[in-house]
């Protein structure tokens, strides 16, 4: 991965969503407050949800390789990551 966040887009936030918790699944601490491992953002205008993917997996903040991190993502996501979102993107609430 570059040095960018990049991001991929769902149809929906629970299709976002769903892709966050089971790629973390495997990986979440015993006690973790949270089931998902990457935070997204809404378009306001169709409902669809993006992934804010981090370059890294230290920024991502879990204890694995960046091969091991960079596995997560099948070759079809990697070719879907784009790396920017129109202004129409805004942070999830919640």
């Amino acid at each position: 991965m570059g040095d960018a966040v990049k991001y991929l887009i769902f149809t929906d936030i629970a299709g976002a969503q769903a892709r966050s918790a089971a790629a973390y699944a495997p990986l979440r601490p015993a006690g973790a407050g949270t089931a998902y491992l990457w935070s997204w953002r809404i378009h306001t205008g169709d409902g669809r949800a993006a992934l804010i993917i981090p370059s890294t997996a230290s920024e991502t903040q879990i204890d694995i390789d960046q091969p091991s991190y960079e596995a997560l993502f099948s070759s079809e996501e990697w070719t879907a990551m784009v790396d920017e979102l129109a202004a129409e993107w805004t942070v999830a609430a919640g």
